[in-house]
């Protein structure tokens, strides 16, 4: 679903900023916009295999002792 800028509001921005500010502003906000999207359709879920750093300090420490008793 890709958004375009309505011609109003790129004609508000030409307007406040200039014809060439406004245009150039308007073309980063939609090339952003074509990112964010390609990034959202790209997204893929990371599921940790090992536990973070902070999670293995965090675990129990194994027993040292041997199984003979």
């Amino acid at each position: 679903m890709s958004r375009n800028l309505s011609f109003n509001t790129r004609k508000s921005l030409c307007n406040q900023l200039g014809e060439a500010a406004g245009n150039e502003v308007a073309d980063l906000l939609q090339q952003l916009v074509r990112r964010v999207e390609l990034l959202e359709r790209t997204k893929v879920d990371v599921t940790p295999i090992v536990p973070a750093l902070g999670d293995r300090q965090s675990m129990p420490a194994k027993s040292q002792t041997s199984g003979n008793v």
